[in-house]
């Protein structure tokens, strides 16, 4: 297994004055080693090395840090096989962008509870982590592999997009082998699971994709032949199912928004709905990771969470939405009093959780209001059921009819505003 090389600020503990550590964060085989680096950041310095705009100095130590990932990464592939004294030895040793002064190399080597922590985590999720391996040529090998760089990368959905899909093979055929995976096989999985399974196409096409990236790692890897690639014409195509996208008319929003006798439950729920419609058709991972600091002026301006790795690329996908007097009001009603600028908007997420708390936190509260926005739908006789995903597509075609482009790499800026403009109220 490759090991896999990041940058990041070690934000577990603060030095006298306030900063964190940069380090740069190895890790192969559940072994994590961290080797700090000679920058020492605040939390606010270290996130605006994503921005577009940077002073000298923060670009400087951008261009360093980006250098020192991928000069890392080149060694870590040049070490045959890899191991952490030979990287020290190669790498970090009389480095100039490393904190050397210690008296021996092995107190890189962290082992905290934390990540012991980390672990039993990661391992309980996603127990494909600690399943026996009967060789490199079985599929549960890249899965688990794949898996794990995912989790390091803190994409926890794709990584549990990975574990369903892995899930889903085992149980049709059990832990096959790369060889295994030929058209036919892949046409007896769809048949098995719309027939026994009672699973839609778009399903099937969502596991099998999965699927085929890993295959894809198998040929690259060399562990499976080219010849015996199973997809494309003449071998099985994936198939894939009609998403209808129906934006909701005015007359339907506006009677979401007068709906009267609601428990707090449906109204917290209704009230966080609505600021995702109103924030641009922000999602909910975005909503909950607010920041006070992300309030400047009359707008609220931030990075999608969804597109992080592309911001670390030089590329911030900033998203601007003005706050209207019903976000104010959501602010006030459900907004955390301490208004630090560090501080959540919303008291969902707290600092100090772990990257899978995180996620199981993110899916528990969007589970919350599409589970309270039905109820409210029955309520008021809407005869449809209504969730988070509807605020999006309404807040997108409005954009959209208003001639709001909507490309992924400028900024977006539309004033959803209280007035006649939307409706009567809407």
């Amino acid at each position: 297994m490759e090991a896999q090389v990041s940058i990041f600020l070690d934000t577990r503990r603060a030095k006298k004055n306030n900063l964190y550590t940069v380090k740069l964060r190895i890790y192969l085989q559940a072994k994590i080693v961290f080797y700090p680096t000679i920058y020492d950041l605040s939390k606010t310095e270290f996130e605006k090395l994503k921005s577009k705009r940077v002073s000298e100095r923060s670009s400087e130590i951008r261009k360093n840090l980006l250098d020192i990932e991928l000069n890392a990464l080149k060694t870590v592939r040049n070490i045959h096989p890899f191991s952490f004294n030979k990287f020290y030895s190669s790498y970090i040793h009389s480095n100039k962008f490393f904190k050397t002064k210690l008296k021996h190399r092995d107190i890189f080597l962290v082992h905290e509870n934390q990540d012991d922590e980390t672990s039993k985590q990661w391992e309980k999720k996603f127990p494909i982590l600690i399943e026996k391996q009967p060789s490199q040529f079985h599929i549960s090998y890249l899965y688990s592999k794949i898996i794990k760089r995912l989790l390091i990368q803190s994409r926890i959905g794709t990584a549990s997009n990975y574990l369903v899909s892995y899930n889903s093979i085992k149980a049709f055929r059990g832990n096959v082998e790369y060889n295994s995976i030929t058209p036919q096989f892949l046409k007896e999985y769809e048949s098995w699971m719309i027939a026994m399974k009672g699973k839609s196409k778009t399903t099937v096409g969502i596991y099998v994709r999965v699927l085929r990236a890993v295959i894809n790692e198998a040929i690259e890897q060399k562990l499976m032949s080219r010849d015996d690639y199973p997809f494309g014409r003449r071998r099985y195509l994936i198939p894939s199912g009609r998403n209808i996208k129906k934006a909701l008319d005015k007359k339907t929003i506006a009677k979401i928004y007068y709906a009267g006798s609601l428990t707090e439950s449906q109204e917290k729920a209704k009230d966080f709905w609505f600021f995702s419609f109103y924030g641009n058709g922000m999602n909910v991972k975005d909503t909950i990771s607010l920041k006070f600091k992300n309030i400047q002026n009359e707008f609220l301006v931030f990075e999608r969470a969804k597109t992080e790795l592309t911001a670390r690329r030089g590329q911030p996908i900033v998203i601007s939405c003005f706050i209207n007097e019903d976000m104010k009001r959501i602010i006030s009603k459900w907004g955390n009093s301490n208004r630090d600028p560090e501080n959540y908007i919303f008291p969902i997420l707290q600092s100090g959780l772990s990257p899978i708390q995180q996620y199981y936190i993110r899916h528990d509260f969007v589970k919350f209001i599409n589970q309270n926005m039905v109820k409210i739908c029955n309520k008021i006789e809407l005869g449809k059921k209504i969730r988070t995903m509807e605020a999006r597509h309404y807040a997108s075609t409005m954009m959209k009819n208003v001639g709001v482009s909507l490309y992924k790499g400028i900024l977006r800026t539309y004033k959803f505003e209280n007035d006649r403009k939307l409706s009567g109220r809407f």
